[in-house]
């Protein structure tokens, strides 16, 4: 820090170098094993949606989009057999917000996987989210290696047992 009367002060932020960031990311998102299950993306912002699609199909899944809850349950309603897991925002506008979408799917499937992203921390979210088996939480903003990881933990983690209806 350098200062003077009447002549103002300077400060100098040294700030440590990393080696090759994106080269260290990519190799870490090519040790994560993809896979071919269909993901429902539920987010109702266009750009959060679209980036998530893009990373989740160059993984090899296929992806299904929703901007909203009732939206997602009329795809659900279409495609359930396909459907391995859920990724939904739990804040969206309308009458279905995530938490009630992963209320609804799993009242007629316990085996579906949600994992519920959002903008709330994990103790503000927390305070209103009761994860039960099959859910997850995802705090935003993540990176592409915490969306992937916990994407294929909540896939390879063994279904719930209990009938499916609709």
């Amino acid at each position: 820090m350098e200062s003077s009367p009447g002549g103002g002060t300077t400060f100098e932020i040294f700030l440590p170098l990393r080696e090759a960031p994106a080269a260290a990311a990519q190799a870490v998102v090519a040790d994560i094993r993809g896979g071919t299950e269909t993901i429902l993306v539920v987010e109702d912002e266009p750009s959060v949606r679209r980036v998530t699609r893009r990373l989740l199909a160059a993984q090899g899944y296929r992806i299904l989009e929703a901007e909203s809850g009732d939206e997602a349950l009329r795809m659900y309603a279409e495609h359930r057999a396909e459907i391995a897991l859920v990724l939904t925002d739990l804040v969206m506008p309308g009458d279905v917000n995530g938490r009630e979408l992963a209320k609804r799917l799993t009242e007629s499937d316990p085996r579906i996987r949600v994992i519920f992203m959002s903008g709330y921390s994990a103790e503000v979210a927390g305070r209103e989210l009761d994860l039960h088996v099959g859910e997850n939480f995802l705090p935003k903003p993540f990176t592409r290696v915490e969306l992937l990881a916990t994407i294929r933990r909540a896939l390879d983690r063994p279904q719930a047992s209990g009938p499916a209806s609709l």
